[in-house]
């Protein structure tokens, strides 16, 4: 499957902070299927492009999306993943998924110091090396976004306490007009995040839509404790390849993507 396909290859998505969990507030993209956090996929969404230093944690990530058929048929699904990040930015995705031969682990190691990120096969024991761009410099600008959606609102939900974290929770109502898709009343897809300043990232994030179901993010267990720096390594006994799965000469083959630019 192209979900599939995209796990694999995107070895360099553990950075940890959730800034691309913005791109809910522009609406949803239909994406079939699990695990698919709305505007990516599951990783990418979660782990964001922005290197984070000097607050290292481990947690364990749960991804669920439920969606309700026209039929009546329910389809709900469970991704879950251990995630770590140490002082210097370095993180680790640890996520096991369905297989047709049971379950398969994989394990993706980003290191922005070293400027590499792998995958790692622990079954055939190879780490799959992908050099990551160039960091941009501190004149860099993004382009100008698009400006402020008339149909979108923005409330503040407060504070609370998550896991021991204080976290400030935001919640954006997009609507789409009555008649704007060819709907005869308005759809409102309402995206909640709560965001942790002390680990400058989201602990939890979900999203209604009653076009593309419900999908939800969430951390647990967070520990502060800076984790091992072992865990940030190739096992000496693994073969390293240059390359992500899906490469081939000339570029990845249709249905992969590239590593996204990493700041």
């Amino acid at each position: 499957m192209r979900q599939s396909r995209w796990i694999l290859t995107i070895g360099s998505l553990a950075l940890m902070t959730l800034p691309a969990l913005a791109l809910h507030a522009q609406g949803p993209r239909p994406r079939p299927g699990f695990p698919m956090i709305q505007g990516g996929p599951p990783m990418f969404e979660f782990m964001g492009g922005k290197t984070v230093t000097g607050q290292p944690y481990s947690a364990q990530v749960t991804f669920k999306h439920s969606q309700t058929l026209p039929d009546g048929n329910l389809i709900e699904q469970t991704n879950t993943a251990m995630v770590y990040r140490d002082g210097q930015g370095r993180t680790r995705v640890e996520e096991s998924r369905p297989s047709k031969s049971g379950n398969e682990q994989i394990i993706r190691i980003t290191d922005p110091v070293a400027r590499v990120s792998y995958v790692l096969d622990p079954v055939k024991k190879t780490a799959h090396r992908l050099t990551l761009p160039p960091a941009r410099n501190g004149n860099f600008q993004r382009a100008p976004g698009p400006g402020p959606n008339a149909n979108a609102a923005t409330q503040s939900l407060g504070s609370q306490t998550m896991d021991g974290l204080l976290v400030q929770g935001t919640q954006v109502t997009r609507t789409i007009p009555a008649g704007q898709m060819g709907n005869r009343a308005p759809i409102q897809i309402v995206n909640t995040r709560w965001h942790s300043t002390d680990l400058s990232m989201d602990l939890s994030a979900s999203t209604t839509d009653p076009l593309h179901g419900n999908s939800s993010t969430t951390l647990a267990d967070v520990s502060r404790e800076e984790p091992s720096s072992t865990l940030f390594q190739v096992p000496s006994d693994y073969t390293v390849v240059n390359g992500g799965p899906g490469m081939r000469k000339g570029g990845p083959r249709p249905g992969f993507a590239p590593p996204p630019p990493q700041q």
